[in-house]
């Protein structure tokens, strides 16, 4: 598992091609595809596809531009009162 970032609440983590069924669910919910303006995907191999082409080449691409290593100090609480 690929952490982007962690505290004691919550993991961030890369996607990975085992996701495709979550993916494949979180895009067939109405609520979810009101948001994000793409067709519901129908099945498994949709969401594979969709993983493969586009979401898995964007971490090669923006964590590239923008690396970040477990040892990096986020400000989490910035703009909180």
């Amino acid at each position: 598992m690929n952490i982007i970032l962690q505290t004691p609440r919550l993991i961030l983590r890369q996607f990975t091609v085992t996701d495709a069924a979550l993916i494949q669910q979180l895009n067939s919910v109405p609520h979810v595809l009101k948001y994000i303006h793409e067709p519901a995907l129908e099945n498994i191999a949709q969401a594979e596809e969709v993983l493969i082409n586009i979401i898995l080449p964007q971490y090669k691409k923006t964590l590239a531009a923008r690396p970040f290593t477990p040892n990096t100090t986020m400000n989490l609480s910035a703009g909180v009162d």
